[in-house]
């Protein structure tokens, strides 16, 4: 089985992006995820920032 390369996370608020992103992504590197990891900051319109 190929190992993956890049993950992308999918985003659509500067909320979710503390909230859950930025835990999900610290857990990952302490883990040493091997894949590059990419964030996605998708355009919503009821996201306040």
């Amino acid at each position: 089985m190929k190992e993956m390369d890049e993950l992308f996370i999918l985003t659509n608020s500067p909320g979710e992006v503390s909230g859950w992103v930025m835990p999900v992504v610290k857990e990952l590197e302490s883990a040493q995820f091997p894949a590059k990891i990419r964030l996605v900051v998708l355009p919503c319109q009821y996201a306040s920032g």
